[in-house]
């Protein structure tokens, strides 16, 4: 293992770069490839009722992840997902599943790139 002396100048350079790094990455989120400033989750809409609406999903759902189901996993739900984007078709529950975050996150990815290559979105 090598090890370098560095002068009190460049340990003064490290922790302000650092301590700059700290700053950045408490202010932003990543997301995908690219970080931006995300707005909390009750400014987005997820306040207090959709605390309430989730419980009563991942309780309708008995708390497994449905598309785990529908492969014949039970896999423990921790989130609720909007089936169809909900500007499409609104909050109802019809349109809510309880789902765990691996499929989550393969959904919304996605959703994601077909959105950067058309304008309609894919089917659940």
């Amino acid at each position: 293992m090598l090890h370098t002396r560095w002068s009190a100048e460049a340990w003064s350079q490290a922790r302000v770069e650092f301590k700059r790094a700290l700053s950045l990455r408490s202010e932003t989120q990543r997301v995908g490839d690219s970080q931006r400033c995300r707005p909390s989750a009750s400014s987005r809409g997820y306040g207090e009722a959709w605390r309430k609406i989730r419980d009563r999903i991942l309780k309708r759902d008995g708390g497994f992840c449905v598309p785990c189901k529908d492969e014949g996993r039970m896999t423990p739900a921790t989130m609720v997902d909007h089936i169809k984007p909900k500007h499409l078709s609104g909050g109802d529950d019809a349109n809510l599943r309880a789902i765990c975050r691996r499929c989550h996150d393969r959904k919304t990815g996605a959703e994601g790139r077909h959105a950067r290559s058309s304008s309609t979105p894919p089917t659940s």
